[in-house]
Parts: C-alpha cells; sequence; structure tokens
C-alpha cells in the first residue's frame, strides 16, 4: 500500500523538527530570539527565521513551507561545525533535508507544488495564503476572461411577506465597482438572480425594480441610476431557463478610460416560506462568483422577526461541475467567518464600497423598512474564487402553532 503525501510529509517533518531544535539548542537557550541565533550561528537572518519557523512551528504542513533549500541547510550546518555543534547532529541534518527533497521530487515535482499541497493540508486555513494563492488566479483570470473589478457588491435585505402569511419578501442590490474590460470584444453577465423553490409550486417571486425610472431607460436591467456610472453603460436583459434572468454588460472601451461601476436594485416579493416544509430544510443567502474581482463583500440583512436564534454558517461551494449545487461535496473549505455587525446602517461602511451606506438607506426607504429593526451578517474575501457560490447557511426554523393552525 502506498504512503499517502500527508503520512509521508508528517514522518519526514517530525524528524526534521526534532533534528533543527536540537541544533539550535546546542548554541542557543530555548526561547532565543533571531538577533541571538543569528550571532550563535553566524548566518543571515533570513535563515534564522526560516529555521525557528521549521524547528517550532505549531504545524508540521504550516512549518514544512518555511524549509530552507538544500544550499540554506548546508550553509548552516558549516557554520555550526566551525562553532563545535556535534558532527553527529549536524550529519543527521543534512539527511533530513535530503529527504525533504526527495519528498518534493516524489509528491510534487517542485517546491511551488509542494507549497500548494502544504498549504491545502494545514489544519487551520489561514487567510493570508488563502489570499495569496487568489491573487495569482485572480490576474490570470483578468487576462483569460477579459474583465476585472475592484469590489463585487451583493446585498439581501429579507423582510416578511406584505400579503403572504409565513414567507418573507427580499430587497437585493448587487454592484461591480470599478469594473474594467481588458479585451475590446468583451461582453459581460454583471447579474444573474434564480429563485428555486422545490416542492412549494412552478410560480416564480414577482420582481421590481427599486429605481423604476433608471430600469426603464436600461431596457429592464434594474439599475440603480444614482449608483451606477453616468453615462449609463450598454446594458442588456433578457431571460433563460429555469426562472434564470441575466443582466449584461456589453463591449466598450478597455482600461481605465472605460472603467464603470454598475449597482442594480430589485425587491422580489413572496421569495420563500419562512419556515421548514420538511425536517431539516436549510436556506441559503448569498452571491454567486462569475467576475474576476479585488473584494467580495456579502452583506445579509435579516428582520428581527424571521428565522429566530438560528445558527448561520458561511459555506461556499463549487459550481464547476454543477450550477447551483449546495451538496457538501461541492463545498471548498476556505478561512473567512461571518461577521455578525449588529442591527441597522452604523457599520456598514467600506473603503471597498463608497457610497455604499447611502445606497442602502435608499434600498430601504424604497421598501419602507426601518434599517434598526434588522440584523446585519457580512462577508467579505479577498480575490473571491471563480464558479463559486458564497452562501449563508441556516436551518429553517418549524412553523409555529398559529402558521399550521
Amino acid at each position: 500500500m502506498s504512503v499517502t503525501f500527508q503520512d509521508d510529509a508528517t514522518a519526514v517533518m517530525a524528524n526534521i523538527r526534532n533534528l533543527f531544535a536540537q541544533t539550535i539548542e546546542s548554541r542557543c537557550r530555548p526561547g532565543s530570539g533571531l538577533p541571538e541565533i543569528c550571532e550563535g550561528f553566524g548566518i543571515h537572518r533570513k535563515l534564522a527565521w526560516q529555521l525557528t519557523k521549521v524547528a517550532y512551528g505549531d504545524d508540521p504542513f504550516f512549518a514544512a513551507r518555511y524549509m530552507p533549500s538544500q544550499k540554506g541547510v548546508e550553509s548552516w550546518v558549516r557554520s555550526a561545525a566551525e562553532r563545535g555543534v556535534d558532527a553527529q547532529l549536524l550529519a543527521g541534518v543534512l539527511e533530513s533535508s535530503i529527504k525533504f527533497e526527495n519528498l518534493v521530487e516524489t509528491h510534487a515535482g517542485s517546491r511551488t507544488a509542494m507549497d500548494m499541497l502544504l498549504e491545502s493540508c494545514v489544519a487551520e486555513p489561514s487567510e493570508g495564503i488563502d489570499t495569496r494563492w487568489r491573487q495569482r488566479a485572480f490576474e490570470g483570470n483578468s487576462y483569460v476572461w477579459g474583465v476585472q473589478a475592484r469590489t463585487m457588491l451583493g446585498c439581501s435585505i429579507l423582510a416578511p411577506s406584505a400579503n403572504q402569511l409565513g414567507w418573507f419578501d427580499m430587497a437585493q442590490a448587487r454592484g461591480l465597482i470599478d469594473l474594467r474590460r481588458t479585451r475590446p470584444d468583451t461582453r459581460w453577465l454583471i447579474g444573474q438572480s434564480t429563485v428555486r423553490r422545490e416542492g412549494v409550486g412552478s410560480d416564480l417571486p414577482s420582481r421590481e425594480p427599486l429605481d423604476a425610472e433608471a430600469a426603464r431607460k436600461a431596457g429592464g436591467v434594474p439599475v440603480l441610476g444614482n449608483f451606477t456610472s453616468d453615462p449609463l453603460p450598454s446594458l442588456e436583459r433578457r431571460e433563460a431557463d429555469a426562472g434564470v434572468v441575466l443582466d449584461e454588460l456589453l463591449p466598450g472601451e478597455i482600461g481605465q478610460s472605460g472603467q464603470v461601476t454598475v449597482t442594480t436594485g430589485e425587491i422580489v416579493r413572496n421569495v420563500s416560506p419562512a419556515y421548514a416544509m420538511d425536517e431539516g430544510d436549510h436556506a441559503h443567502f448569498g452571491l454567486g462568483v462569475s467576475t474576476p474581482a479585488e473584494i467580495m463583500i456579502s452583506d445579509h440583512f435579516v428582520h428581527k422577526d424571521l428565522f429566530g436564534t438560528v445558527h448561520r454558517e458561511l459555506c461556499v461551494f463549487s459550481e464547476v461541475g454543477r450550477p447551483f449545487t449546495f451538496d457538501e461535496q461541492d463545498r471548498l473549505r476556505v478561512p473567512e467567518q461571518i461577521q455578525h455587525l449588529g442591527n441597522g446602517l452604523s457599520n456598514v461602511h467600506s473603503p471597498d464600497a463608497p457610497g455604499y451606506a447611502k445606497l442602502l438607506r435608499y434600498a430601504f426607504s424604497k421598501c419602507d423598512w426601518n434599517p434598526a429593526d434588522f440584523a446585519l451578517y457580512r462577508v467579505r474575501m479577498a480575490y473571491p474564487p471563480l464558479a463559486t457560490s458564497v452562501m449563508i447557511r441556516h436551518e429553517l426554523p418549524e412553523p409555529p402553532d398559529w402558521l399550521e393552525a
């Protein structure tokens, strides 16, 4: 039976970490800082930093990310030998370094690929690590797809239905801030809405633009006129199958001279029941990521009379194989968490979305809802991965007796 990468790396790193720690402590007291280690071995600060990360890091996979090159280890061993460190111990250090290089060759083929394997196996995902890899993807995707945005913005505001007991209405705003085309022939999807209510009936909820006049001028695309570039970019709305509505930006000028901000807003009436129809029913609210963006902000406002004290969790689902999937086998691990930012609009401000508070005040006003009655839950993600849906999920409560009656 072949040895897995995880098992092989764990064994190799356990030996390396033990030998590195013994060698460091042969010249320096435990807990010594970088200056003492540099002086004790006559090595430069970067190498000393790498050695301490490997020897004393909490997670062996994370520690392996800092493993010095073979030349770096050999340099350390020479300096240590000159300072009288035990020859047998140093021979073990050299041998362990060779075993690490063999580990790279066997399982990865290159150090870059090795870093990817190691960082995917750490016990706790790191936002810094994820951001670095996602940024690489963002840059490549911006070139491949011909478009990029500074900020992808999404907001859902949920309130009890105005005319159907036990259901809820939803106002939603979507925005691409500082959107640039990098190819002149790019036609780009800026918004996609889908409502799926399995087992509840075939009628789709009614949709109304928050800014009816601006939507009329935009051919039905529900733009928010005061929060979209002037002059209005060329847009088109069309319907697809299964209740999907597509809003698209048409080709235009590339680069900064063609940079635009497009914000849309609708209120959707009678979205779905606010209670479980079947045991274990869950609700999902969020954004589909289809545009390369530097930052994604997804806000979720919930009225005080909806859902009770449910537990919310962040779920990111891959849509590469199956669109609109909420299956656990399609779920991706991410380090971000849901932020509960209190009630109302006091904490909505963000440098990534200038004028966002004003936009929200407009949306609440158009719906005649009081922001103080709504709790805010936010997901902020740097370089969100394409072909995913970023969702806030929670279990739906059981119907109350008064509703069943």
